[in-house]
C-alpha cells in the first residue's frame, strides 16, 4: 500500500538544507511541504531575504548569557511562524526549546490541514559567540 501524500517537493538534506539528487538526477520526491517550509523559515535569519525582510527567525535577542534563553527562543520561533498560522497553512502550533551549551535544540509540532496529520520537526540552532 502506498503512503498518501498531497504534493511533491524538493528533496532536501536535513542537515544542510541543500537539494539532494536521486539516482536519476531528480530533486523531487514525495514529501511534507509544510514541514519543509517550517524548516526553511527557521533556518533563515530574519532580514536576510531580499524579497521579504520580515521572513525568517529573529535571532537578535538569542544571547546564551540570558537566563530566559529557552523562553525567548520559543517566542522568536512562534513569531517567525505566525504568518503560516494566520494563513492556516499550519495549525495547533507547539514549540519546545532546550538549551545545551551554545546550541538551541527545538521541536516544532503542528497540524498540517492539507495532509490531515500532525507533523513534528526538530532542528538545532548554534548560537554565535
Amino acid at each position: 500500500m502506498t503512503e498518501p501524500y498531497y504534493a511533491v517537493t524538493r528533496k532536501l538534506d536535513p542537515a544542510t538544507g541543500q537539494w539532494v539528487l536521486d539516482a536519476d538526477g531528480r530533486t523531487y520526491a514525495r514529501g511534507q511541504p509544510a514541514a519543509e517550509l517550517v524548516l526553511r523559515v527557521l533556518r533563515t535569519p530574519r532580514g536576510s531575504s531580499p524579497l521579504d525582510p520580515t521572513y525568517g527567525l529573529d535571532t537578535s535577542r538569542l544571547d546564551r548569557a540570558r537566563a530566559d534563553l529557552a523562553v525567548t527562543a520559543q517566542g522568536a520561533i512562534v513569531a517567525a511562524l505566525d504568518f503560516l498560522v494566520r494563513a492556516r497553512r499550519i495549525t495547533d502550533l507547539r514549540v519546545a526549546v532546550s538549551v545545551e551549551r551554545d546550541r538551541l535544540l527545538f521541536t516544532v509540532d503542528f497540524y498540517d490541514p492539507r495532509a490531515r496529520e500532525r507533523v513534528p520537526v526538530a532542528d538545532t540552532l548554534t548560537l554565535g559567540a
